[in-house]
């Protein structure tokens, strides 16, 4: 057997077609690689509290660039599940590889943010126009079906709640009562294992820690970007996630996410922006000293919660409905999963975009590729602030009237 092989780019929906999710396991079909086409991509309309076509909710003035279409649409991932016999799945990206050497892109779909999956794959490398493997002298074998729930970047906490889980989440719970199907996911670690164990999984988990040919892939296209381009498909997982925690009548009703010490992107200011939410009865908390079940229950009665933009406000997906989201957008970080999420959530969006001087601006180089907006200092305008706070109160009331 050849140490590496040449792989090919391949589109999961032109795999054959099947009709069903259920028909994914049907190995009485003439092909080996399906796919069921569940839904295309879509726009929807999350118009964010206080919106002015070409002007910002709260901040300084100037037009964001979600704020430029009339009807403030945002974006929803298109959807489809495939299912692989015989496929490999590479441990450090979750990137499946067909029998036939063809590297599904959906599965790695995160990694042209590195300059491509050859830096973030150790197994996988560039040659020419086209990539080469080297995982064959390390592969393991299998025998069973399994569903991909992890992807580029799973180690980040947004990421691992969005990109992968949630479809493995609910494929699994669909075909589990027919055939015996495990959850296969990287290496896990303590919150990873957590999480699994709230939704009922952790049993069903096999770790991949080296390349691992399976009797059978099942993986779905939300296995990348999910986090960015978020869809429905986000309920399922965090209704059952609180749902089997027990609910907090005591738990705060107002919370600010703190960013931890020595995180990039910077607030300066943050000491003035924690003292008028203190004045305001926010708690103040770091969400990632917590367990999961903790976390839940921190935010199961939140009617308020202010945050940076960040993975720790995927935590909104632990509050009740209607709850009022703030996030404070630096202008250069835009970004609309929390947006997004919020809309499928039930809850009520609001932002303050903050100016970022260009001299604070610091570039992160990974992969090859300059990222210059990475790593950046900003400031919070505090008379902003408290008018947004002023009409998430106004929100709540309205709410219960």
């Amino acid at each position: 057997m050849p140490a590496s092989v040449e792989i090919s780019e391949v589109d999961c929906r032109r795999f054959h077609q099947v009709d069903d999710l259920f028909q994914l396991l049907d190995r009485s079909l003439p092909f080996s690689d399906r796919v069921i086409i569940q839904e295309p991509e879509r726009w929807v309309g999350t118009t964010p509290h206080g919106l002015r076509v070409g002007a910002n909710v709260f901040g300084d003035g100037y037009a964001a660039p979600m704020m430029s279409t009339i009807k403030s649409e945002t974006r929803m991932k298109s959807v489809a599940s495939f299912a692989c016999d015989r496929a490999t799945l590479l441990p450090a990206t979750g990137a499946v590889i067909t029998q036939d050497n063809g590297l599904v892109q959906s599965t790695v779909e995160n990694a042209h943010y590195f300059g491509g999956v050859e830096f973030v794959e150790p197994y996988l490398s560039r040659k020419g126009a086209g990539l080469q493997s080297s995982y064959l002298n390390d592969l393991t074998d299998i025998d069973a079906d399994v569903v991909t729930s992890f992807g580029v970047g799973s180690s980040n906490y947004g990421h691992f709640m969005f990109d992968g889980l949630q479809a493995a989440y609910i494929i699994y719970n669909v075909v589990s009562p027919k055939t015996e199907v495990f959850i296969a996911t990287q290496k896990l670690n303590s919150w990873q294992r957590g999480i699994l164990s709230v939704l009922g999984l952790d049993k069903r988990v096999v770790e991949v820690d080296r390349p691992t040919r399976f009797r059978s892939i099942l993986g779905t296209t939300l296995v990348s970007m999910h986090i960015s381009y978020t869809t429905r498909f986000c309920r399922p997982l965090f209704d059952t996630l609180r749902m089997n925690v027990a609910y907090q009548d005591t738990a705060p009703k107002r919370i600010y996410i703190q960013r931890p010490p020595g995180s990039t992107r910077a607030m300066k200011n943050q000491d003035a922006v924690e003292e008028l939410l203190k004045s305001r009865g926010f708690l103040l908390v770091r969400p990632e000293i917590f367990d999961i079940r903790q976390q839940i229950g921190l935010f199961s009665n939140a009617q308020v919660v202010v945050a940076q933009t960040g993975a720790a406000l995927a935590n909104i997906g632990f509050c009740p409905p209607g709850c009022q989201v703030l996030e404070i957008m630096p202008e250069c970080y835009f970004d609309q999963w929390i947006r997004s999420t919020s809309y499928f959530l039930g809850h009520d969006w609001k932002v303050i975009f903050c100016s970022v001087p260009e001299a604070s601006r610091h570039g992160l180089t990974a992969g090859g590729k300059e990222h210059p907006h990475a790593d950046f200092d900003f400031s919070v305008d505090i008379a902003e602030l408290r008018r947004a706070l002023d009409a998430a109160e106004e929100c709540l009331v309205s709410q219960r009237n």
